[in-house]
């Protein structure tokens, strides 16, 4: 389980360097692509017990729902230039 604090810092600041739409849609799949970075967090789930992949599986989740926001903000940036 790699650290989700630090991939969400990370994309924060990656997304400050995307200049157009195609660049942002491109990272967007590289986090949540078939064999994207928060795809392949929540597919390593299913080898944590029980107990684990709750608490893991919300953490995750959390941290998805909240690059998926910073996306969409940088969306509306973009577009709106």
């Amino acid at each position: 389980m790699i650290d989700l604090a630090a991939i969400e810092q990370q994309v924060a600041n990656h997304l400050n360097d995307i200049q157009d739409l195609p660049a942002l849609e491109e990272y967007r799949q590289q986090l949540f692509g078939k064999k994207g970075t928060v795809t392949a967090e929540l597919r390593s789930l299913g080898q944590c017990s029980p107990e684990e992949r709750v608490k893991l599986g919300q953490q995750v989740n959390t941290v998805k729902q909240q690059l998926q926001l910073l996306l969409k903000q940088r969306q509306a940036e973009l577009l709106a230039q």
